[in-house]
């Protein structure tokens, strides 16, 4: 886990005890007030305050998820419950002395819920983008298997263009003039790693290959 991720668990975390506690004190004195058996007063000033503090991470990841999915039905009524747990947990702490500190805390809170869901959506972003990545490497090397293979047996065979068989191969068995265009423009985008991996060649010779894509997609 790297620290941005640990950030963004503790954060939601963390920020909202204060005015949590205080809202979770202000409803089980309201209930002890009102004749509220002790015990039950307490669970259920626990459970609530639970509830309010989760309704308001879920409001705002989903505000960000809507966001990125282009529903704005959807992030409108999000935002608008988020809006609606901030007000109620202030009006929750009013009876406190130092209420601008809590509401501040509040306020905090929001963001860090805010924050949450934007980390959320962005490391799914880069894990999706990472996946396709993947499946595109995969088939590129399945291709220059099949490339690999068909080009050997015209050489057994002696089918093989005279003007392929007197191009020098790399060392990684296959020539990047051999290489189909799609291969060449695909190449420009990738890193030399993953060159060198979906062609088992040099990262040396990737990143010549990866010079020669560039110059060619110029």
């Amino acid at each position: 886990m790297n620290i941005t991720s640990l950030q963004s668990t503790l954060a939601p975390i963390l920020a909202p005890i204060a005015p949590a506690v205080l809202f979770g004190n202000n409803l089980h004195a309201g209930m002890i007030h009102d004749g509220i058996n002790p015990t039950l007063a307490l669970a259920a000033s626990v459970l609530g305050t639970g509830g309010v503090e989760l309704s308001g991470a879920l409001a705002c990841s989903m505000a960000v998820l809507a966001y990125h999915k282009k529903d704005f039905k959807v992030m409108g009524i999000s935002t608008a419950s988020a809006f609606i747990y901030a007000l109620f947990v202030m009006m929750g702490i009013l009876q406190s002395q130092n209420t601008g500190t809590f509401a501040s805390a509040v306020v905090i809170s929001l963001v860090a819920y805010l924050m949450q869901g934007v980390w959320q959506s962005y490391n799914n972003k880069i894990r999706m983008a990472q996946a396709e990545a993947d499946v595109q490497v995969r088939s590129m090397d399945a291709e220059r298997k099949l490339i690999n293979s068909q080009t050997r047996n015209a050489k057994v065979s002696g089918n093989l263009p005279e003007t392929y068989r007197n191009l020098p191969e790399s060392s990684g068995g296959t020539d990047w003039r051999l290489l189909p265009e799609g291969d060449k423009r695909v190449i420009a985008g990738m890193s030399a790693r993953e060159i060198s991996k979906a062609y088992r060649i040099s990262e040396r010779t990737a990143r010549n290959w990866k010079q020669y894509a560039e110059e060619e997609k110029l």
